[in-house]
């Protein structure tokens, strides 16, 4: 294990291993892993060589089943591989600042039980709050709903939503705004990553369209098959 890594475990020994515990939560070396009958929620403690952050993530087990075989996810362990999550707890910040503990100041370990409670009081207050304010499908969809269509990820979380709750119309609708941002952003330029990113998209696109009978394509402004 990484001297980070090591740190970052004494930091959990303080104040969160007890709470996790207590609110079912499996600890995966220093990541924690709840199940659900219905989905899984994920708090990953997300290090480099110096500091971390803590990402979080729900997997909704019902929207796995909407998505093609590739965006699917049988046991995820990641936040990245959850259907709503946030990379960086300060997402969850009324100012989506970005937040990042480092462990170490002029080349010299923190103290780790100082630093400890700032995280733990950080997670109560905000990473809990956003676990249990994205805790069923409803509240997941009103959450994604507040980002931008191109730059969502996953993206078909959101129509995916939208068909579990029987609103085929939105699901649609959605699709069609995510097809033109996608256009919008990624034609800005005529160069060969935005044409073979929306190549990629439009491929994705229409595999989710189709395996969901909504009988929509991808309309692609560089005209690529």
């Amino acid at each position: 294990m990484s001297e980070v890594k090591e740190c970052i475990n004494k930091l959990i020994s303080y104040s969160f291993k007890s709470f996790f515990k207590k609110e079912g939560y499996k600890k995966s070396g220093i990541d924690f892993i709840k199940k659900e009958n219905d989905k899984i929620k994920i708090v990953n403690f997300w290090a480099d060589h110096s500091g971390f952050t803590i990402s979080l993530g729900i997997f909704f087990n019902k929207i796995n089943s909407y998505l093609i075989k590739r965006q699917m996810s049988s046991n995820p362990t990641r936040a990245a591989a959850c259907h709503v999550q946030e990379q960086d707890i300060g997402g969850t910040t009324d100012n989506k600042r970005s937040i990042w503990w480092n462990l170490y100041f002029m080349g010299d370990l923190v103290d780790l039980r100082v630093l400890s409670k700032d995280v733990f009081d950080t997670f109560i207050n905000y990473g809990i709050p956003w676990l249990n304010g994205c805790n069923d499908l409803e509240q997941a969809l009103k959450y994604l709903l507040t980002g931008k269509a191109y730059s969502m990820f996953p993206p078909y979380s959101i129509p995916a939503i939208y068909l579990i709750l029987g609103k085929k119309t939105e699901a649609i609708e959605y699709l069609i705004n995510y097809n033109n941002e996608c256009v919008e952003h990624f034609s800005r330029d005529d160069m060969k990553d935005y044409r073979d990113d929306l190549k990629f998209r439009g491929k994705e696109f229409n595999e989710f369209s189709e395996k969901n009978g909504l009988d929509i394509t991808f309309q692609n402004i560089f005209n690529q098959e």
